[in-house]
């Protein structure tokens, strides 16, 4: 038996709208028992396609009040919120455009709350069945930076001041001193700049002044110093490198500080340091690494009959560190969890 074109279209029809109504039916997301402890929240999170509509259910199992209900659309809009409800029936939102949403339920009250929940999806038509509303999560890592200025040491120089520039002094003999007048002991005052890593003195003794003065127009402390620091950039050179200058009387030579200042003068019982200090010296160049502040060379004619001439000059070497500034750029790593929809 033959059937009509028009039989065979409404049987088309009856099939393509079962089938499509097989394809749209709600789909079960969850469903069951929530506790919510007393003072704290629940929530829980899906995905749902364009189009699709979310149908929720919600009742409290003892018929007591849950202080909040609430529907959020990620990462802020607001759906839905129910405050102080006992039951939610059938409450459909329509979904604009493919996201996250999150059920929160709030129980402010000091006892533990019971509630039954469903969340549906009801899919827009076929081309969305199968859309997957697990809601995945993962940490995303931001790093920003902050600078800070540091320093650092470029280079240190090396220089030469010239703190006595070649003084000549008579330092008269112990007799003559006491009786004829003048003095047998004499100070010089050591000032020393800022930053002195060593300095140096020459000296000469002769009881003919013309030595002296010959020896002074030779004695160039100030330029060798300068020279062997250019040449090697450091303090790596010997005493031998720097020339001696002549001499031919004896004196003595301590290293003194203020407070034994006075007392060497006046010829009382005085302490010096052992370094820098020399007896019996005719002439020569000696290095001194003691840098304490107001230090004293006190001069002293061991002679008891006759008097000396004396020429010294004092240089000292200092240390300048050369600094830069430079930017350095301090990481801050943070990390956040973000939720997104599986494909």
């Amino acid at each position: 038996m033959k059937l009509n074109l028009k039989v065979c279209f409404k049987i088309i029809i009856l099939l393509i709208s079962q089938l499509v109504i097989a394809q749209t039916k709600p789909i079960n997301l969850t469903s069951g028992t929530v506790k919510v402890p007393a003072m704290q929240y629940k929530q829980f999170t899906f995905a749902f396609a364009e189009g699709d509509r979310i149908v929720f259910n919600f009742n409290e199992q003892q018929n007591k009040i849950i202080n909040k209900v609430e529907i959020f659309e990620l990462p802020s809009n607001l759906k839905f919120s129910d405050f102080k409800t006992k039951n939610i029936t059938n409450k459909v939102i329509t979904v604009n455009q493919e996201g996250i949403y999150l059920f929160r339920i709030t129980n402010a009250s000091l006892g533990k709350r019971i509630c039954n929940i469903s969340v549906d999806r009801v899919p827009k038509d076929i081309s969305t069945s199968n859309f997957n509303s697990t809601v995945a999560k993962r940490i995303i890592s931001d790093t920003t930076y902050t600078t800070r200025i540091d320093r650092r040491l470029v280079e240190s120089k090396y220089q030469t001041k010239t703190v006595v520039n070649k003084q000549k002094y008579f330092i008269n003999s112990g007799s003559n001193s006491t009786f004829l007048g003048g003095k047998s002991r004499i100070g010089i005052p050591v000032n020393l700049p800022p930053n002195t890593v060593e300095w140096y003195y020459t000296f000469s003794a002769s009881r003919n002044e013309s030595d002296i003065n010959n020896v002074s127009s030779g004695m160039q402390l100030a330029s060798e110093l300068t020279n062997l620091i250019d040449q090697t950039g450091l303090l790596n050179f010997g005493i031998s490198q720097l020339s001696k200058p002549p001499g031919a009387n004896y004196c003595d030579l301590y290293l003194i500080d203020y407070s034994n200042y006075n007392k060497f003068i006046n010829k009382q019982e005085y302490s010096y340091y052992r370094s820098g200090t020399r007896e019996n010296f005719v002439s020569g160049t000696v290095k001194v690494e003691n840098n304490s502040n107001q230090l004293y060379l006190g001069l002293k004619n061991p002679d008891s009959t006759h008097g000396i001439h004396v020429i010294i000059g004092i240089v000292a070497i200092t240390k300048e560190d050369v600094y830069e500034n430079f930017e350095v750029k301090i990481p801050h790593i943070t990390t956040k969890e973000e939720l997104y929809i599986q494909d």
